[in-house]
């Protein structure tokens, strides 16, 4: 069977419509101070907005690539650069131009929010803390609608825990996926509040009479020289 037939034979209303699946978002506009302490707290935030994330196609990702390494190259960037932050930003522009809808769209069609990559870029009403945010929620959408793994298994989540552990190790979280990062802070969260309950209540861990220490038998020579037994006494005179 061929994708078209696929297509034809579909009872999902979104597959024969060829329309794609979409979360609603939504986020504060940017420009607009913060509701004040003393605001009614049922009182709507007339600040809020939302819109619409969509997935993104193969040809949607390498046209995204394509125009991100050349606003990079733009603004004197040599060389594509996964963590160059024009890199990063050209591709968070390029993606939220073609994925966030307009939710007053007409039924049945999935028109664009942004008239072009430079309107996000450009507004201010978005700003930076949007586009980031944004993206990494379409990036976590994305990868929820598809097949991958996303879940990590125990085993898994300590091995990460050692990881970051390591003062010279690198940021074991940035070779993560968005969606298996919040899938390994739940499950870090659950694990501390199932095995610090008492603690986490009473506030004593965040206290500075507190300091949590690896097992003396679990430290190197090393560590033990770092954890000295009075750090958390004042000196009197």
């Amino acid at each position: 069977m061929k994708l078209k037939d696929i297509v034809a034979n579909s009872t999902l209303e979104n597959v024969k419509a060829g329309t794609r699946a979409v979360k609603t978002v939504k986020f504060r506009l940017a420009s607009v101070a913060p509701q004040p302490v003393d605001a009614d707290p049922d009182a709507p935030d007339q600040a809020l907005a939302s819109v619409g994330l969509r997935m993104m196609t193969g040809g949607e990702i390498a046209n995204a690539y394509h125009k991100a390494q050349q606003f990079s190259t733009s603004r004197g960037v040599k060389e594509w650069d996964d963590a160059h932050p024009l890199c990063m930003l050209g591709l968070m522009i390029n993606t939220l131009a073609v994925t966030c809808l307009d939710l007053d769209s007409p039924p049945g069609t999935q028109e664009l929010f942004f008239d072009s990559a430079e309107e996000v870029l450009s507004s201010n009403l978005i700003g930076p803390d949007n586009i980031a945010y944004l993206y990494d929620v379409q990036r976590d959408w994305q990868e929820s609608c598809g097949i991958q793994k996303r879940e990590m298994s125990m085993a898994e989540v300590l091995e990460v825990v050692h990881q970051m552990a390591s003062e010279e190790a690198q940021d074991p979280l940035a070779l993560l996926r968005p969606g298996t990062r919040v899938n390994f802070l739940r499950t870090l969260a659950a694990l501390v509040v199932t095995l610090l309950p008492g603690k986490l209540d009473s506030g004593t861990i965040l206290g500075s009479s507190t300091k949590i220490t690896p097992n003396d038998s679990e430290m190197s020579s090393e560590q033990k020289e770092k954890v000295s037994p009075n750090d958390d006494t004042e000196e009197t005179n």
